[in-house]
């Protein structure tokens, strides 16, 4: 019998394994002194054991209205006077609850105890099969509703995000898994972010475009679906890179040799991926630079674009309204890339950029390095950057640098390139350069072929950032919650 680290994967595929295969089987889950049982019969949840009181038969009960409180001592007293019997058995009885009842108490009891498996931080477990019961289960829950009632109840935040990224950043409702889906306790709460699902979305999308879901509802909900294999997690696999560019509009790509349908959920994601951002994904061929009518002139806008591991805060004081200790533990947390200080040939001022592959190459062939180049990672000043102002070889950096940031899962400020509790001003500044840079449009005028979806995941998460950061009431709450984050970390670390 080998014992596994609950967290090796993501404890909610762990669960869907067992519930969706038809195992007949226990698992018993340890963490430090404390012990946790589950029991599948038949791919059913039919038992679940927990040390907590919270999840007792009489606190679910009460919890519930099931009972009142004058009732709790006297149920107490008899189901300590009869240890060997089922304690939801023993309530019942004492009450005269209705067989029906009876078992949704069972199984709300079931539920709760298994989803409080997902709270463990730490804990080793393993799995004993055994024969199944006979005759048929009359009463057991669904593995896909001890998943998603874990996920939304339970699991931490960090985790969560932890185990997100390994299922992927964009998701589509599989249409097998849509007959499943009241399995999961799905309601009219999930109903838009389900139908977000069929058409295709991600976490960013959603929180953009939905601000009146609750985000760890909707983390919940695809980490359940994704746990039981119903969702597709990669919407351009088997696409070339010319229907990748031919995109939502079922269009055909000028050299393609066949058309591209706009039925099927990879089409409508694409759909869904143009409507989003404004953007029109045009059938250009790659490399190809299509002229442009003249546009009206352009005001230059004034913005910071840091790279992506660079010290945003050094030894200036913390801004307005953000809390000293959680300035200075970005400031310590911030690693650094590699910077150099070189000469602006044509301000002869001394600036700070990223060391890349193209900046070495011009710096071995005796080149100094292009202005865009400079101006485009400047951090010591306020820069000016131009409509397009970023090479091929420059945004292909950026969007890598702010990838690592948002896999990494950083802190909306730093993923904009400002600094903590930089003003509304600037955020939008940032954003707005970042999005002209990010831009689909952009990206296949460049010749840039995004098959990973990380630009398109760096964009999304940007524009949520902006959201956030330019909102006078969600922003405050967000520096809060920043805080809290820090303290949680530290306190962990005594």
């Amino acid at each position: 019998m080998s014992r596994s680290n609950m967290h090796e994967r993501p404890w909610g595929m762990t669960l869907g394994a067992l519930g969706l295969r038809g195992r007949c089987a226990e698992v018993v889950l340890r963490e430090r002194d404390r012990e946790f049982r589950i029991v599948f019969d038949r791919g059913l949840v039919v038992a679940a054991s927990s040390p907590l009181a919270a999840d007792a038969v009489v606190r679910v009960a009460l919890t519930n209205h099931t009972i009142t409180p004058s009732q709790v001592n006297d149920i107490k007293r008899r189901i300590a006077l009869a240890p060997s019997l089922d304690e939801v058995d023993v309530l019942a009885s004492a009450i005269g609850l209705a067989p029906d009842k009876t078992v949704a108490l069972r199984n709300r009891v079931i539920t709760q105890r298994a989803a409080r498996t997902f709270a463990l931080e730490q804990g080793e477990y393993h799995v004993e099969d055994h024969a199944p019961s006979t005759g048929p289960v009359t009463a057991g829950v669904d593995v896909r509703a001890v998943i998603y009632t874990g996920a939304r109840m339970n699991l931490v935040d960090e985790r969560m995000a932890s185990d997100l990224r390994r299922f992927g950043a964009r998701y589509i409702l599989r249409e097998d898994a849509i007959p499943d889906l009241p399995k999961y306790g799905f309601g009219d709460t999930e109903r838009p972010v389900l139908a977000a699902l069929r058409d295709g979305t991600s976490l960013p999308e959603l929180e953009a475009l939905h601000r009146e879901l609750d985000p760890r509802s909707a983390q919940a909900i695809i980490y359940a679906l994704a746990s039981c294999d119903g969702l597709v997690t990669d919407p351009f696999a088997g696409l070339t890179e010319r229907a990748i560019h031919a995109g939502a509009g079922g269009r055909r790509a000028p050299s393609q040799s066949g058309p591209i349908t706009k039925s099927g959920p990879i089409a409508r994601s694409g759909a869904v991926h143009g409507a989003v951002y404004g953007h029109n994904v045009s059938s250009t061929a790659i490399g190809s630079n299509p002229k442009r009518p003249p546009s009206a002139p352009h005001t230059p806008i004034r913005s910071r674009l840091t790279t992506v591991e660079e010290p945003l805060f050094g030894d200036d004081p913390a801004p307005a309204g953000v809390p000293r200790d959680l300035h200075d533990a970005h400031a310590a947390e911030t690693r650094a890339v590699p910077i150099a200080m070189m000469i602006d040939p044509t301000t002869t001022e001394t600036v700070r950029v990223t060391v890349t592959p193209e900046l070495l190459e011009r710096v071995a062939a005796g080149v100094p390095p292009s202005r865009e180049l400079m101006e485009a990672f400047r951090t010591g000043a306020m820069t000016t950057v131009r409509p397009n102002a970023l090479t091929r070889r420059e945004t292909e950096v950026l969007i890598a640098e702010r990838y690592a940031l948002v896999d990494g899962g950083a802190d909306h400020f730093a993923l904009l390139g400002v600094e903590l509790g930089a003003p509304i001003e600037e955020v939008h500044a940032a954003y707005v350069e970042l999005a002209r840079n990010l831009a689909p449009d952009r990206l296949i005028e460049l010749g840039i072929i995004d098959d990973t979806y990380k630009a398109h995941a760096v964009l999304a998460q940007v524009s949520i950032a902006f959201t956030v950061l330019t909102d006078r009431l969600r922003r405050p709450e967000y520096i809060a919650s920043l805080q809290q984050k820090l303290r949680t970390r530290t306190a962990s670390r005594r």
